[in-house]
């Protein structure tokens, strides 16, 4: 890719209407990943769990409940999130902020109306 080619697709990608993600040369186009997208592939790995998902495209915000988590260590957890994403993190998926929950610790945070 020469210099003018970076600088053309460095331009593009500060654009909402432009694809975000440059993968490679020659120069190919991925569209950003929605909120949807996000959602339904944790969901996905976590069947039967609840899933909230906010974010503008390349960073994420997460909050995953699953039983799948009891007996897990924070940093397994999002281990397990993260797997879930596979080859968008750092792809499509620039930034993700996980916050990760049983059902009981959910129950409680919720009962302190804290989020």
């Amino acid at each position: 890719m020469t210099t003018a080619e970076f600088a053309h697709a460095e331009t593009l990608c500060h654009f909402p209407t432009a694809c975000s993600v440059f993968s490679g040369n020659p120069i190919t186009w991925r569209t950003a990943l929605q909120i949807e997208d996000v959602k339904k592939l944790i969901e996905e790995g976590f069947p039967g769990s609840r899933v909230i998902v906010d974010g503008d495209g390349s960073k994420f915000v997460t909050i995953v409940v699953s039983d799948s988590f009891t007996d897990k260590t924070m940093v397994q957890q999002h281990q397990m999130v993260y797997r879930t994403l596979g080859d968008n993190i750092g792809g499509e998926v620039h930034a993700l902020s996980i916050q990760t929950y049983t059902p009981d610790e959910w129950e409680k945070k919720q009962g302190l109306n804290v989020i």
